[in-house]
């Protein structure tokens, strides 16, 4: 691949991360939500910016950016960075009404990074291409995350979402690119029915999410030469496959099973006790889902640990991935799976026992 487009990765990047920053806020804002510590090194847990930031640099080696560029690229991220930590003081502080500003003016400054970014390589012959699916990816992705927050699509259907992706695979598949390109071509929407009923409309969403995101990693990790991560959680009726370790989903109790199913489709957003009951067709009342939820944390932690232990992952970091949130009264308050969309793979149909009759 790189023999054919030795720049494709950096444009890719460049059209990705131009748009994606425009969602930049939105993984700041994610952070704070799920109530984590900012990434170590990486400004307020912002993804990408050391990605970004090799890949100007290489550009520019290879004479393709301005230096001039590069400064005007570089104020625009010090501005998101600048705007980001603010959103988190605010967040932590509780300050609504400084989120909501930091979130703008943040926002404003990543849309002209975005500029910036897809204009990075446009004189270069041979890597506007890659830019253009790169942006037409990230919006993609962007529009998916902030549907996932109100669980309805803007435009009610995922086949339109995946219609400017689909313009720019096409434009670039070739002999010599269709390999990088396959698990772009091979998108399409989740293939199960929609209903009307609004967790229906959320559950597709977050699987539309999680397809593209799936894809855009695979890409990217190609168009590196680098095998793409596997994701942290992943679920299917027969298999449950947890930070590498699989095993079967029956060596979960069902009542275990179905909470941590219910959560899954909903990672990183709070889930209602009376949805995870009903969801997961559990009998326990509201107020004894404490018990479920803590058998389900050990029962993750002592499956882990029936194997090497996994590197930075251990028994409090596992107990504490799924989270009890306040309520209006006692035993009253959602449950939350701390990882990102991203990072969840729930792979359809359910298992029988949790399908209505």
């Amino acid at each position: 691949m790189v023999q054919h487009f030795p720049l494709a990765w950096e444009a890719y990047v460049a059209g990705h991360h131009g748009s994606v920053f425009g969602a930049w806020m939105d993984s700041a804002w994610e952070e704070a939500t799920l109530g984590l510590p900012p990434a170590r090194g990486r400004p307020a847990g912002c993804p990408g910016f050391a990605e970004m930031d090799l890949a100007l640099r290489r550009l520019a080696v290879a004479k393709v950016v301005e230096a001039a560029v590069l400064v005007e690229v570089h104020r625009a991220i010090d501005a998101v960075r600048r705007y980001a930590r603010r959103l988190l003081r605010a967040w932590r502080a509780a300050d609504l009404y400084t989120v909501r500003r930091a979130y703008a003016r943040g926002f404003r400054w990543a849309e002209v990074l975005g500029e910036l970014g897809a204009g990075l390589l446009a004189p270069h012959a041979g890597s506007l291409g890659w830019i253009v699916l790169g942006a037409a990816v990230g919006r993609c992705r962007r529009a998916c995350r902030n549907a996932a927050a109100g669980g309805v699509l803007p435009d009610g259907s995922g086949g339109e979402v995946l219609d400017e992706v689909r313009g720019a695979v096409g434009r670039l598949a070739n002999a010599s690119t269709r390999a990088v390109l396959q698990p772009l071509l091979a998108l399409a929407p989740p293939e199960h029915d929609r209903g009307p009923h609004p967790l229906e409309e959320a559950r597709y969403v977050h699987h539309l999410h999680l397809a593209i995101a799936s894809a855009d990693v695979a890409v990217l990790s190609a168009l590196r030469g680098v095998t793409a991560p596997l994701p942290v959680l992943a679920l299917d009726a027969e298999r449950l496959v947890f930070h590498g370790r699989e095993f079967r989903l029956s060596d979960i109790p069902r009542t275990q099973a179905a909470a941590l199913w219910v959560l899954a489709e909903s990672a990183g957003r709070p889930v209602p006790r009376a949805v995870i009951r009903s969801e997961g067709r559990i009998q326990t009342p509201e107020n004894r889902l404490e018990e479920i939820m803590s058998r389900l944390r050990r029962q993750l932690a002592l499956l882990v640990g029936r194997e090497p232990p996994v590197a930075g992952v251990g028994p409090k970091e596992i107990r504490e991935i799924i989270r009890g949130e306040r309520g209006p009264s006692p035993h009253q308050g959602p449950y939350i799976l701390r990882l990102s969309p991203e990072s969840v793979r729930v792979t359809l149909p359910r298992p029988a026992w949790m399908r209505r009759p």
